[in-house]
């Protein structure tokens, strides 16, 4: 009586695997290039087209860190912008352990322009006293955001134009 029970149980086993076989071969055959793709677009955390600047007068006030409300500007020097956010370098030293809110001054082609945003990348430099922040922009209205994009669009045709000629 043991024996046959150690022989189905045997067989249920053999049966489990090879269906799981067959599900792992089948999963694999059907996800094919167009689902790569897709998980490859989903890492790629960078949707806007980012352009190198540098805008010495940029002023970053610090609105609130973690639960803590400040209203402390530092000047800082942008260093690249982008429809979604901003990269400034600074002299002061954030940690990144609670969120830090921000509101970014700054002017491009002579248009001012001031956003809300939160720092969410930090870089040091190491051997110098400041560090390289990636603000990310919250909140952002529609107008200012086209106005924004224009602005970028301009300075690229304008260093395409330079590089052309």
């Amino acid at each position: 009586m043991q024996d046959q029970q150690l022989i189905i149980l045997g067989a249920l086993v053999v049966l489990f695997l090879i269906a799981a076989i067959f599900v792992f071969l089948k999963n694999r055959r059907s996800s094919g290039p167009i689902d790569t793709k897709n998980e490859e677009k989903v890492e790629n955390k960078r949707e806007n087209f980012r352009v190198h600047v540098e805008i010495d007068e940029t002023v970053m006030a610090v609105k609130k860190i973690g639960s803590v409300d400040m209203d402390q500007p530092y000047t800082c020097k942008m260093v690249d912008i982008s429809a979604g956010g901003a990269g400034v370098m600074c002299d002061e030293d954030f940690t990144l352990k609670d969120k830090i809110f921000v509101t970014i001054h700054f002017y491009l082609n002579k248009e001012q322009f001031t956003f809300n945003g939160r720092i969410v990348r930090k870089i040091e430099n190491l051997g110098r006293k400041h560090s390289f922040y990636g603000i990310q922009f919250l909140d952002m209205p529609v107008a200012d955001e086209n106005r924004l994009i224009k602005e970028i669009i301009a300075i690229e045709n304008n260093r395409r134009k330079i590089s052309i000629k």
